[in-house]
């Protein structure tokens, strides 16, 4: 007869247990997953800031690798044959801009998320380095030679 009293089933503890443990699982997994979508953005954030960045010094090279002379206005602000392209870094809004005498007034928007633009040049007006220092703080750097035109009478 006892044994018919006894009911086949959990106790309170071993329910309050599988809880717990339950819990614990399912916070550690969803930890995981978290980390695992922040990481994901984190990447897709650099990607486009290495994009931007290197977009801004390959099209910057290329129309200095085509000038025919280039002058510096300012650390900060090339100027391409006479004026008629100029490259610079705009402070207040983090962006490298391109004006120039063939470009509106208030310059046109060529990369965002640049906290430094400065160029060098060598005195014998030859070469333009060019550096650029992403808002995250990653540098780029590159020597672009001018393109002369060598006349033969």
């Amino acid at each position: 007869m006892q044994r018919f009293l006894r009911k086949a089933g959990f106790t309170l503890i071993e329910l309050v247990l599988v809880i717990v443990l339950v819990g614990i699982t399912a916070g550690s997994t969803a930890m995981l997953v978290l980390q695992g979508t922040q990481s994901y953005a984190d990447l897709i954030e650099r990607k486009e800031s290495l994009h931007n960045a290197r977009l801004a010094v390959e099209r910057i090279s290329r129309e200095v690798r085509q000038a025919s002379s280039a002058s510096t206005v300012s650390a900060s602000r090339l100027r391409i044959n006479g004026g008629l392209l100029e490259f610079y870094h705009d402070a207040a809004t983090s962006t490298v801009k391109i004006g120039g005498t063939s470009q509106p007034a208030e310059g046109r928007f060529l990369a965002d998320g640049i906290s430094s633009l400065t160029f060098a040049m060598d005195n014998s007006n030859d070469w333009v380095s060019i550096n650029l220092t992403e808002a995250s703080g990653r540098k780029y750097r590159t020597k672009v030679y001018l393109r002369k035109e060598i006349f033969y009478p």
